[in-house]
């Protein structure tokens, strides 16, 4: 029986794929890298910070900046436009301090989704946190892991493991795509018998009819 959901999934897998590609050329700046900005002239405005899911940061003073997938001297250009209502003839250098460990992506029923940098050992249910927690109908129980080297990809329970019902909350690699699908509202359960491929019982959604 064919999941309801999965034209949707597809559809977010494929627009994060698109944005991970986006991010992740390595002479570029992605989410999770922790730059250096330096103002000349401006000590209130130099520092380092790390740049967000949105793939912006935010410089005292001049507000925040969007320089997500942007070479450094790029970012310098998109910086040096900020300070310059603040600073006369501002003269602004960008460096990639650090870059982000992993770059995982998360989508669907979640706050804030989107490309996360990750640590090398950080959780399913830790990527959840960064991405702010489940949103309204949320289902925690077929979340979805989605691995770009080659691997299957995996379905975990993971409010089964917040339960305390299982140890299942696998460590993230760089490139996977975690998706949160929606929760389906059942309106109770049927058994099928007879000539077809898989006897059993199944849930009842609203609005189902027999050959569903």
């Amino acid at each position: 029986m064919p999941h309801r959901t999965f034209p949707l999934i597809a559809i977010a897998v494929l627009l994060v794929v698109v944005s991970a590609c986006a991010y992740g050329a390595e002479n570029t700046i992605g989410p999770g890298d922790k730059v250096r900005i330096t103002v000349l002239g401006a000590n209130d405005m130099t520092g380092e910070c790390v740049v967000n899911s949105e793939g912006t940061i935010s410089i005292p003073v001049a507000g925040v900046c969007k320089i997500g997938g942007k070479t450094p001297a790029e970012a310098a250009v998109e910086v040096q436009a900020a300070v310059a209502k603040f600073v006369k003839e501002p003269h602004v250098r960008v460096e990639v301090a650090q870059k982000a460990a992993s770059l995982v992506v998360i989508s669907g029923r979640v706050r804030k989704p989107g490309p996360y940098g990750v640590g090398l050992k950080t959780t399913l249910l830790e990527l959840l946190g960064l991405a702010g927690g489940e949103d309204t109908n949320a289902d925690l129980e077929r979340v979805s892991i989605i691995h770009t080297d080659g691997k299957p990809t995996e379905t975990i329970d993971l409010r089964a493991f917040i339960d305390g019902k299982s140890t299942s909350n696998p460590t993230l690699a760089h490139g996977d795509v975690v998706v949160i699908p929606e929760r389906i509202s059942t309106i109770g359960a049927v058994f099928v018998l007879g000539e077809v491929q898989r006897v059993g019982s199944y849930e009842l959604r609203p609005g189902m009819r027999v050959h569903d």
